[in-house]
């Protein structure tokens, strides 16, 4: 079975992952490219140190599943590939009003 990709866009997430990158440096040192160079997301390592309960819940359900749940995150825009660019056919789950 192959993967299941899970994209998450939000401004939010672009400003959580930006600053958790420059205000450690051993990321920085660690990470060459705040976003990946081919596919446009967030590096992983980054997201995983902003966001740890998103990456738990990603790690619970690919042991649940027995195969990996990984996600990709973008800014607002979500990703700019042609591949993987947003379609009338994505599911999407605005945020709450107010």
């Amino acid at each position: 079975l192959s993967d299941i990709d899970v994209q998450l866009s939000s401004d939010e997430i672009r400003d959580g992952v930006t600053t958790t990158y420059q205000s450690d440096p051993d990321l920085q040192q660690f990470v060459k490219d705040l976003v990946n160079p081919r596919a446009g997301f967030y590096d992983r390592t980054v997201f995983a140190a902003a966001y740890p309960n998103l990456t738990a819940w990603s790690d619970d359900w690919s042991d649940t599943l027995g195969r990996r749940v990984a996600i990709a995150s973008f800014d607002a825009r979500g990703p700019q590939n042609e591949q993987s660019r947003f379609k009338p056919t994505d599911w999407v789950v605005p945020s709450p009003v107010g």
